[in-house]
């Protein structure tokens, strides 16, 4: 575990998320489920 690399981690997820905020504010409980699962997907990667 490396607390830079996962400054660069969040970094890049950062914009993703930042682009993906208000679409989420207006997604329903089960677009929200997928969305979770997605990013649960990208984690292992």
């Amino acid at each position: 575990y490396s607390v830079a690399k996962e400054c660069n981690r969040i970094g890049e997820f950062n914009a993703i998320g930042r682009a993906t905020f208000h679409l989420w504010k207006t997604s329903t409980t089960q677009e929200k489920a997928e969305y979770y699962d997605l990013t649960q997907r990208v984690k292992f990667h």
